[in-house]
């Protein structure tokens, strides 16, 4: 295994200082194993990882058997759900891990936290607010979707938190509350990308703008900023910046594009305000459990609004995704 330079800059296998980590998106996984590397060739995977006694794996699915000989460790990870081959991920690191305080009950499923013992306190404060964010999700998007919910802390910084099928792997630099959101983010991601997939990287809105706005979402139900609040700010920062983006397929170069993020989400929230939070909402459940591990289209989208709202609301979004031109924020 090895990195692969991209366009989007290194991704694939990574070493560590002391370890190493997959970032999968969107090439990444013919680094470390043969695939057909598409988003909609999905399967279930069985996984058996061997490190060197006093390392600690954490990978995409439920772990399981645990063997040693000769001074290594065999750990198996099966995932049940279909899992694209991008979201398939290994972590590698002198890890502990344990599980999170306020997870596994009720509506929140058991989350384990692994991360170098001197990341432990830091690490436990990062998390604190996951099962309130995860019980949020529930309330909002329906029940939580995967076989398992793991966090990984590195001890190096990372410029970006990343997510897999069941997990999410964050850098030492994200353990601020500055860095809150990305949580939310990358968790949201567990029904919108990795549950409900999309079938094309064209259609990667599908994915962020739903993550993003989660992130909105949590920001006010947490005592910061209420969505309205995130929608205006972050419209006047949209409307700074070029407008030759299309939402429905903003090209390989520009599809990790900060726009592709806010103007998803704006999209979602011109709909909401549209619909109402009834309406809408209905429509995100039934959104993640029609296709609950299942590929999505754009078009997919557009018969669900259409559903919901009827053609008015339909022309709505089409004007957020289907143009170059910026709408005005009703």
């Amino acid at each position: 295994p090895a990195p692969r330079r991209s366009r989007w800059g290194i991704v694939g296998w990574e070493e560590l200082t002391d370890g190493s980590l997959v970032a999968g998106q969107p090439i990444g996984a013919p680094t470390w194993f043969p695939c057909n590397d598409r988003p909609d060739d999905r399967g279930r995977m069985r996984m058996e990882i061997t490190v060197d006694d006093g390392y600690t794996v954490a990978a995409t699915g439920v772990v399981g058997a645990t063997t040693r000989r000769g001074g290594r460790v065999t750990t198996v990870f099966t995932s049940g759900v279909p899992t694209a081959t991008y979201l398939a991920a290994v972590h590698v690191g002198r890890y502990r891990t344990t599980p999170l305080a306020g997870s596994g009950a009720g509506v929140v499923p058991a989350v384990t936290v692994a991360a170098p013992p001197a990341l432990a306190a830091a690490s436990d404060r990062a998390f604190s607010s996951v099962p309130d964010m995860l019980r949020l999700f529930d309330r909002l998007f329906g029940a939580y979707p995967q076989e398992a919910c793991a966090l990984v802390v590195t001890a190096d910084e990372l410029e970006i938190p990343l997510e897999a099928q069941g997990l999410a792997v964050f850098g030492m630099n994200h353990l601020v509350p500055a860095a809150q959101r990305l949580v939310a983010h990358e968790l949201a991601h567990q029904w919108f990308g990795n549950s409900v997939g999309i079938a094309r990287w064209s259609d990667i809105w599908l994915n962020e703008g739903f993550a993003c706005y989660a992130e909105w979402l949590w920001s006010e139900e947490s005592g910061g900023d209420d969505v309205d609040a995130c929608a205006a700010e972050h419209y006047r920062r949209l409307a700074t910046k070029p407008r030759d983006l299309l939402l429905v397929d903003p090209g390989p170069d520009d599809m990790f594009d900060d726009r592709v993020y806010k103007r998803g989400a704006l999209a979602l929230h011109v709909l909401r305000r549209r619909l109402g939070d009834g309406a809408f909402f209905d429509l995100l459940r039934e959104w993640t459990s029609a296709h609950r591990h299942a590929l999505v289209t754009t078009d997919d989208f557009r018969a669900a609004v259409d559903r919901a709202g009827g053609a008015d609301a339909v022309d709505l979004l089409s004007r957020w995704i289907d143009r170059e031109a910026l709408p005005n924020l009703p």
